[in-house]
């Protein structure tokens, strides 16, 4: 019987998941709250009555035939509405499980017989109450619906508990009664879990045979939850096609909530709850995530899961090596617990036997979704700060981040980024025990700043040139300094990117654009003799030129007339250039040299080469320009 009990829960558990499966609460599922049973509620109703009164009813007759005789007796059923009222409406000594039943947005009807209002309150306006057939248009199929088929103390006129009351909703007047119609469609779809009712109760065998009448020997199963349930009563629940499993409420609860958090994210990518459903259970859980609904593949994708902001999140990730890589196992163990992580450390999967990523206690993920596992320490320090030297150069919103690599040894590596750049710096101590560094620094691929580019070089050049500095915080001073001499090898290749992104920017201004889109690859010397050409067609002024060479075509005539110095004016049509996807128009240019000659005489006249090579002695030219037009 145990193993058929586990058998039935897995199943439940399974349907519930899958939202289908309404649930129909009974009495038993508020006494935790201090409420009353059907049973006691009878002796309530007996307990206040005179003793003349005690003598004209059954004491021991079941609740509905018992508050039918004191309806007779009274007149009225005013005696009654008030028992229910003063016995229902009092505080709650508490409102665990029914809390628990609100973070499982996977029961979208509720049916219950109950006169209280536990879930009322447990779900507050995630709630839609429906007691009357006047409800019934407002059923939203964005809330959940209570059907109260009991009736609510709110409107005494709706309670059904006496045995005329049932006859009337359950026998006489079914095919008139619109909630009841409600439930009948609702249930022929949905499997059924009954809890929080006891099998002596007669009016649960009224509801067991209803159900069955309407949905037949093809309906759905249903499932009867009890803390114990005899095995005759087993037996006669089981061919009623009612699967029975023996739990408290509370329990059943609590190991359905692990049940949902260790597969909901599984069940959403499967698409077998709606994008809604998954994003209210786990935000139940102070959890938010970014999702895909894509058809295209028949799957949704879950991109992330993280805590919502201001709230508590707990990241619990638990993995085991297989045996047979001992060796990494024991690499791990070091790892955790020394916590030296000086560069990423990578499991592949092959070498795992279990994985699993829970956050908030959902399953986020497990060995199936994964390639390896990558380890690094978290930052101490991440924020945004503002560094100010003492030259006066200001550069704000750097993103820092302090990652310790070594507890023990203290070793610690700075990361500063802005503007796509990321500047490293590795701090370690030394055998002399003083601090030493290691500068290193990318430079982003694509660039669509200049002015913020030249910012980042900048800076580079201020902690290259050992500039003292502070660090700003929040606005508030945290940190001065300067350092030493290793920052000095940042400097020859920066200088070159500096000067660069200055000409890009005096273009700008000169031409009144703005470059966009800068592929770092294409920053390179001759680009950047191109960039003084076109600063100089801007301003109409000549280019000195260092170390000119010009490749001239060959040509018959005597070159020993050009031997020694000579004057030289060589034209050439640039036509257009284009620098990071700007056009401009340079046209003519003619290089003047007032000293020129062959460099490479002795080969011309050997006929070991053809073409002459024109250079200047003094190792200068003059280039000017012919025609006005520049950018187009």
């Amino acid at each position: 019987m145990e193993s058929m009990k586990n058998i039935y829960k897995e199943s439940l558990f399974q349907s519930i998941s899958k939202g289908e499966v309404v649930l129909w609460a009974g009495a038993g599922l508020s006494l935790y709250a201090g409420l009353p049973s059907g049973a006691r509620l009878r002796e309530i109703l007996y307990e206040g009555l005179t003793p003349l009164e005690k003598e004209e009813v059954r004491k021991n007759s079941d609740l509905s035939h018992l508050a039918d005789e004191i309806c007779k007796l009274k007149g009225n059923r005013n005696y009654i509405i008030k028992v229910l009222t003063s016995t229902f409406t009092k505080d709650f000594s508490s409102t665990e499980t029914h809390k628990i039943i609100s973070k499982i947005p996977h029961f979208r009807n509720i049916i219950t017989t109950n006169y209280d209002r536990l879930f009322e309150n447990a779900y507050g306006n995630k709630l839609n109450l429906i007691f009357s057939d006047n409800h019934t248009p407002y059923i939203d199929d964005k809330k959940v619906n209570l059907f109260k088929i009991h009736g609510d103390l709110s409107d005494p006129d709706s309670i059904i508990i006496t045995k005329s009351d049932y006859n009337r909703f359950f026998e006489n007047d079914t095919e008139q009664n619109t909630i009841w119609n409600i439930i009948k469609g609702i249930v022929a779809t949905k499997s059924i879990l009954f809890i929080g009712y006891n099998l002596e109760d007669s009016n649960v065998e009224v509801i067991f045979n209803k159900i069955k009448n309407k949905t037949g020997e093809n309906g759905k199963e249903c499932y009867f939850v009890a803390p114990y349930i005899p095995p005759i009563k087993s037996v006669n629940l089981e061919k009623a096609n009612i699967h029975p499993i023996s739990l408290t409420g509370e329990k059943f609860f609590e190991e359905l909530i692990e049940y949902l958090r260790k597969n909901i994210t599984k069940n959403f990518e499967n698409k077998y709850i709606s994008s809604d459903v998954y994003s209210e259970f786990i935000g139940n859980f102070d959890l938010k995530s970014e999702i895909e609904v894509n058809s295209s593949i028949g799957k949704n994708i879950v991109k992330n899961l993280t805590g919502i902001e201001g709230k508590d999140t707990k990241i619990e990730m638990t993995f085991s090596v297989s045996k047979s890589f001992d060796e990494i196992n024991n690499k791990v163990n070091n790892l955790i617990s020394i916590g030296d992580i000086s560069e990423e450390k990578t499991i592949n999967k092959e070498m795992l036997s279990s994985f699993n990523l829970d956050i908030n206690g959902i399953s986020y993920r497990n060995i199936d979704d994964i390639k390896s596992i990558k380890f690094a320490l978290l930052p101490c320090f991440d924020k945004k700060i503002d560094v100010v030297f003492e030259n006066g150069k200001e550069i704000n919103d750097i993103n820092l981040k302090v990652i310790p690599l070594n507890i023990i040894g203290r070793k610690a590596k700075v990361i500063a980024q802005f503007y796509g750049n990321k500047l490293e710096i590795v701090f370690y101590p030394s055998t002399n025990r003083e601090i030493e560094t290691i500068f290193s620094y990318t430079i982003s691929k694509e660039i669509s700043n200049i002015s913020k580019q030249i910012l980042f070089f900048e800076l580079i050049k201020c902690l290259s040139m050992r500039q003292l500095f502070s660090i700003y915080v929040d606005g508030k001073r945290t940190f001065e300094g300067r350092f030493g001499k290793e920052a000095s090898f940042l400097s020859p290749k920066n200088e070159f990117y500096l000067t660069y992104f200055k000409k890009l920017k005096e273009i700008e201004k000169l031409g009144n654009f703005r470059f966009s889109n800068i592929n770092i690859n294409d920053v390179t010397p001759k680009n950047h003799n191109l960039l003084e050409i076109v600063i100089a067609k801007f301003k109409n002024k000549p280019i000195k030129k260092r170390s000119p060479q010009i490749l001239l075509k060959p040509k018959s005539f005597d070159y020993t007339a050009y031997k020694n110095n000579f004057d030289l004016n060589f034209t050439q049509n640039l036509g257009d250039i284009v620098i990071h996807n700007q056009t401009f128009k340079i046209g003519e240019i003619t290089t003047q040299i007032s000293d020129a000659f062959i460099s490479n005489y002795e080969e011309i006249i050997s006929d070991r080469t053809k073409s002459p090579i024109i250079e200047s002695r003094s190792k200068r030219a003059l280039i000017t320009f012919n025609n006005l037009k520049q950018h187009t």
